[in-house]
């Protein structure tokens, strides 16, 4: 009778490489929030963008702008937060006059992300976002849009035509019927993006830094 063999023997051993050193390539730190360093100056970048949406307000005789869509947010001020979120719940909106202080109204919690941003001059908590979330949006419009004929009685006084990158129609009706001129300027908008992503030398460096996680400072 045959003796079977031992298992010890058949036990494939694991195949060993040589791993070869990986170069390392030190970062040039910024500060202790940054590991890349940004070859262009953010704050500046910021005013020049700002300055410029003021500017197109002027021109198409706007008081102010009530933006809703991130990627316009983020061109005004620099502000971002939950970016895929609100492109599809538009409940995060940023107030910006001609003239006045900019007002972010932001999700509940989150104030803190955008606040040490020289752009925003005050952060509130938006009041749409539960209203949202509850389905009691109606509820909502008439407070939302007192609030906004508040702000543009202190910013540019009788005056009261307002531009929405999203002019969807609940916040729209309620702001006219508080008297305001509601104008549709997601094309204009638009075009303002297009153009920011096609100035050289600041567009790859702006875009690398959109990437990089928003961390307060």
């Amino acid at each position: 009778m045959a003796v079977p063999r031992s298992n010890e023997n058949r036990v494939s051993q694991p195949h060993q490489t040589e791993l070869l050193p990986i170069p390392v390539v030190p970062n040039r730190g910024a500060s202790s929030f940054d590991s890349i360093r940004p070859d262009f100056d953010p704050v500046r970048l910021r005013a020049e963008r700002l300055e410029r949406l003021r500017q197109a307000m002027v021109q198409h005789d706007l008081d102010a702008l009530i933006l809703f869509d991130p990627n316009n947010q983020r061109y005004a001020t620099g502000s971002r937060n939950m970016f895929q979120y609100f492109l599809r719940n538009s409940t995060r909106y940023i107030y910006v006059p001609t003239a006045g202080p900019v007002i972010l109204f932001e999700y509940p919690g989150s104030d803190h992300i955008s606040t040490w941003l020289e752009t925003i001059a005050e952060s509130r908590v938006s009041r749409m976002v539960f209203a949202a979330v509850n389905g009691r949006d109606d509820k909502i419009l008439k407070p939302f849009a007192r609030e906004i004929v508040s702000l543009l009685s202190h910013d540019a006084g009788r005056s009261r035509r307002v531009g929405m990158d999203r002019c969807f129609h609940g916040p729209a009706q309620a702001l006219e019927e508080e008297g305001v001129e509601v104008i549709d300027v997601m094309q204009l908008l638009h075009c303002f993006c297009m153009c920011a992503a096609s100035r050289p030398p600041t567009r790859s460096h702006a875009w690398r830094s959109a990437w990089r996680p928003q961390r307060p400072r």
